[in-house]
């Protein structure tokens, strides 16, 4: 019997804080032993590892939390192939660490390097290069699966397809993924070459946008979402050979982050109790003013660009009062500008303005939950207090049927606000996910509060 305690348990945005049985199974045999039991005394399991999920996926107030983040080697490595099997602990920054100086990255690298392998596959994350290598899927060629029964599957896109496809971005509700086999890209060295380019408005930002995806390599913008113009700043990076005579600046990078980790701390401590809107309005003009007089072009290390918020800047939760809440938007890219301006807009009607808003471009995966199509993705970041403010609801509402109307998607794996009838307006593949995950998991033995909030079985 593996022993469950109980813990407080929150999502990686703090908003929201539960009570929870927590297991922490070292192998699969503890793992399907765990599974097994909480199976045969009809307690729900939800499945936690890094602990990134910023809303209420990762809890489970009325069952038990599965913590598998012991389930951590890497199994074996080709770097001849570019090849690498991981079980689902494993944190994507190490991948990153040890591909990177063989020559190798992983095709899809979100923005924080504690994500794990099983965290991206089960919200099929993107990173700063989704508009080239779509989301985290792209990266896998098979999966070791666990169901809910403890039967282990080999799953791919040919063979037990309907598996796989559930499994990714399934937010933990269609099975355990024990091992995935990762395929690699070849990188001319660990170096980017790094351009910053401002815009006045969201009109020139998608014209910057068009203008880099054919020769930048990862593309990511940043919106004054106080600003009813749009503007920001875009920042392109694409792979270059290593300049001679430098070495390869991968330790201290990995210094630097933990040397600026405390510094971090300490300044989210002392700014929190002053953040409201109009200082953070402040600090986005300020922002947008700096960038002027800082370098436009450079060479960077890539844990240095991809990383930035989680090396340098403290991190969203630790400074926004009570905790953060992010609703993330997909906008097809036909009239992307304008639809961003109409965000902006309404943001701005209601007194939401999203304190930090990054700017993506994505392309289509097809997968049923997964956060991808074909345009761009806008981030609502707001404090938890907002949650609570009377105007809140009004504003949820307009921003998903406006987003319902567009065809776009909301990142459900992020979400702590919708509600069920949201989700289905934005999903229309919502009704086969659950009919498989009813396939998959007929005892309902896999569930989050995530799920029991949004989808009913």
């Amino acid at each position: 019997m593996i022993t469950k305690n109980q813990e407080i348990v929150q999502g990686w945005g703090r908003a929201a804080s539960v009570q929870s049985l927590v297991a922490r199974p070292s192998d699969v045999d503890e793992l399907a032993a765990c599974l097994g039991e909480c199976a045969r005394n009809q307690l729900p399991v939800a499945l936690r590892a890094g602990g990134n999920s910023y809303g209420d996926l990762i809890t489970n107030r009325d069952g038990v939390i599965i913590d598998i983040s012991r389930l951590d080697r890497i199994v074996s490595t080709d770097w001849q192939e570019g090849v690498i099997v991981a079980e689902p602990g494993v944190a994507l920054g190490r991948i990153v660490n040890e591909s990177l100086t063989r020559g190798w990255i992983l095709g899809v690298v979100p923005g924080s390097p504690s994500v794990t392998v099983g965290g991206a596959i089960g919200n099929n994350v993107h990173g700063k290069n989704s508009f080239r290598n779509g989301n985290f899927e792209s990266c896998i060629r098979s999966m070791q699966v666990m169901s809910a029964d403890g039967t282990i599957h080999v799953v791919n896109r040919d063979t037990g397809t309907e598996r796989f496809r559930a499994v990714i971005g399934g937010l933990g509700l269609c099975g355990i993924v024990l091992e995935a086999t990762l395929v690699l890209e070849r990188v001319r060295s660990p170096l980017l070459e790094v351009e910053m380019i401002r815009f006045a408005d969201a009109g020139g930002m998608m014209d910057l946008f068009d203008a880099s995806t054919a020769d930048w390599d990862m593309v990511v913008a940043w919106v004054d979402a106080f600003d009813e113009e749009g503007r920001g700043v875009l920042e392109r990076g694409r792979w270059i050979d290593r300049p001679a005579g430098t070495v390869d600046e991968l330790p201290s990078a990995l210094v630097a982050g933990v040397t600026f980790g405390v510094l971090r701390r300490f300044t989210a401590a002392v700014a929190r109790p002053f953040m409201c809107r109009p200082i953070t309005a402040m600090v986005n003009a300020a922002v947008y003013r700096l960038m002027s007089v800082l370098p436009a072009r450079k060479v960077r290390h890539f844990v240095q660009f991809n990383f930035i918020v989680t090396r340098y800047i403290p991190e969203p939760p630790l400074i926004y009062p009570g905790g953060m809440v992010e609703i993330q938007i997909l906008v097809p890219a036909d009239d992307g500008w304008l639809s961003v301006k109409r965000i902006i807009a309404l943001g701005k009607r209601h007194k939401m303005e999203s304190w930090w808003c990054g700017i993506k471009k994505h392309r289509a995966d097809g997968y049923p939950l997964s956060f991808s199509g074909d345009g761009y993705s806008f981030s609502v970041n707001l404090p938890r207090r907002h949650i609570r403010a009377a105007a809140f609801g009004a504003f949820v509402d307009e921003l998903v049927a406006m987003v319902a109307a567009l065809g776009g998607r909301i990142y459900v794996g992020k979400d702590l606000v919708l509600r069920p009838e949201h989700v289905a307006a934005i999903f229309p593949g919502l009704a086969a996910f659950k009919e498989t995950r009813q396939r998959l998991d007929p005892g309902g033995v896999f569930d989050n509060d995530l799920a029991r909030r949004l989808f009913s079985r």
